[in-house]
């Protein structure tokens, strides 16, 4: 499967619901390719590897979308509470390695 069919998506479904938070509030397809594109910004287009400790959070969904939109190889891992205790919640699950 082409992942980027997914990252296409986001352009094209813009009023379709994307996700459902927890409590129950809703991100359109338009409000996460808005999100992802501010997280480019985070992680660059250059070349990176990153590693995501996933849960269910949309930031993580964002920080996913972000990698594949440009093309950064990415690592997804079980998420360790036990490691992540002394960051921030942000720095916690994602790291770009190099």
């Amino acid at each position: 499967m082409d992942n980027l069919i997914l990252v296409d998506a986001l352009s094209q479904e813009k009023s379709q619901i994307a996700f459902i938070h927890p409590d129950g509030e809703k991100t359109s397809y338009a409000q996460l390719n808005r999100l992802v594109n501010e997280h480019l910004q985070y992680t660059g287009l250059e070349k990176k590897l990153i590693l995501i400790e996933t849960t269910n959070e949309i930031e993580l969904i964002v920080a996913y979308l972000a990698a594949l939109k440009a093309k950064h190889p990415v690592i997804l891992t079980a998420f360790d509470a036990k490691s992540s205790d002394n960051r921030p919640p942000f720095l916690s699950w994602i790291h770009i390695l190099f």
